[in-house]
């Protein structure tokens, strides 16, 4: 009755197109699938589905108004979906990635970036702030490097949604601690929406590294990628020696 529903306010949402998405079959762990050509895990069916059209929705809404100056709309006849409605669809997003990206695929992609962020933790204490760009792949890759999780209300569907624009801040602080924070917006149709910032864990720069060397235990690819690059994620950090005051990454 659950998948049902959906799929009736999913139609409702979209317009019934050329052919009813009511026959849609909930997704199956056949629909993940290996993609030679990639050389990656894909997935199909309904997840896929629904995937697109929960970016589509939500990258119209964040967008605001259109090239004619009306806002893009879904729907026959055209109608916008809640805000309830919006987050709930968009957790497909976060879901589909959850299910079709590996974790050690993605611990293996984030290792070099993962060095980047120790040796930058690690400075000489500059007065300038880090700023790394990168996608949600990115932020995977250091969730779980860093076996961390984060909750980013009114987005869910996983145990760390990346919605678009947000974005992890590194903080150390002169005594050695690292604040990691969750940082983002909810695009919930204000002209004045600022960032949100959610508190992910407090840790030492000690424990940094002790995560990230635990990630190479668990995922060999990773930890051979490391090898290879000649990434060690260094020696146990002297507080004092390390210096400096904040760093956003």
């Amino acid at each position: 009755a659950r998948w049902s529903d959906m799929l009736k306010e999913a139609q409702t949402i979209l317009g019934p197109g050329n052919k009813s998405i009511l026959d849609v079959p909930p997704p199956r762990p056949s629909d993940v699938y290996w993609d030679s050509k990639k050389n990656q895990a894909s997935i199909n069916g309904s997840t896929k589905i629904f995937k697109y059209f929960s970016q589509q929705m939500v990258y119209a809404w964040a967008s605001g108004s259109g090239l004619d100056g009306r806002r893009i709309k879904y729907g026959d006849p055209p109608r916008n979906p809640t805000l309830a409605q919006l987050w709930g669809f968009y957790s497909w997003q976060f879901y589909a990635r959850r299910v079709g990206h590996a974790p050690s695929r993605l611990a293996t992609s984030g290792v070099a970036l993962a060095q980047a962020l120790l040796e930058a933790l690690m400075g000489s204490g500059s007065d300038l702030d880090e700023v790394y760009m990168g996608h949600d792949s990115q932020l995977d890759a250091l969730q779980y490097l860093l076996n961390i999780t984060w909750e980013a209300p009114p987005y869910f569907g996983s145990g760390g949604p990346t919605p678009p624009g947000s974005g992890l801040m590194f903080t150390r602080h002169p005594h050695g601690a690292v604040e990691v924070e969750f940082v983002y917006t909810v695009f919930d149709g204000t002209t004045s929406a600022s960032p949100t910032r959610r508190l992910v864990a407090n840790l030492t720069m000690d424990a940094v590294r002790e995560r990230l060397l635990d990630a190479l235990a668990r995922y060999p690819a990773a930890s051979t990628c490391a090898q290879k690059l000649g990434i060690r994620f260094g020696d146990k950090v002297d507080a004092q020696a390390a210096g400096g005051d904040v760093l956003d990454a």
